[in-house]
């Protein structure tokens, strides 16, 4: 945890080198142009608990478990943070998606109609699979309480994997694992 830390502040001080007002102008006309729900500021947080924070959530996917710390924090530091209330569809059945999430607050009902097939809690994941194939999502997410989930688009994870093989590795590592244990 130490290394982790150490490494984490190295990396944010490298980070604050670029130009943070052109950078969150850019966001905004991206959020906008994408009509993104909308993030919600973690006030009263410094960058770094808020990219730890982050790191822990990513940790706990299984498709970045053999990652090396570095990685977590160059992808905690490009992953979005999204605000949704209770009762707000976050994906449906049937919808094609390229977009993961990890939940850093609250509760997210997974159910197809009335049917509900579990209830996600923090540091839990979902629509890992249409960072694969993109394919169409397999039940609805509803928040079921006001809830902040990291968003990770499918363009965020080939980017990543395509500057670091050893990411690639993993992520086919753990598809494999998967797939043997469907056998």
């Amino acid at each position: 945890m130490k290394l982790l830390s150490r490494r984490l502040r190295s990396e944010l001080e490298r980070g604050q080198a670029a130009d943070k007002p052109e950078l969150e102008q850019r966001h905004a006309e991206v959020a906008a142009t994408l009509q993104l729900p909308e993030t919600r500021p973690t006030e009263g947080w410094t960058k770094d608990e808020v990219i730890l924070r982050r790191v822990l959530v990513l940790q706990k996917i299984d498709l970045f478990v053999h990652l090396a710390p570095e990685d977590f924090i160059w992808l905690a530091q490009r992953v979005e943070e999204v605000a949704y209330e209770p009762g707000e569809v976050i994906c449906r059945a049937g919808d094609f998606g390229d977009t993961m999430y990890g939940i850093i607050e609250g509760s997210i009902r997974v159910h197809r109609g009335s049917e509900e097939y579990a209830v996600l809690q923090e540091g839990a994941f979902f629509g890992e699979m249409a960072i694969i194939d993109s394919g169409p999502r397999s039940a609805d997410c509803t928040a079921k309480e006001a809830a902040v989930l990291l968003q990770l688009h499918r363009d965020q994870v080939l980017t990543f994997c395509f500057q670091n093989i050893d990411v690639l590795r993993s992520m086919m590592r753990v598809i494999a694992d998967r797939l043997r244990g469907m056998v």
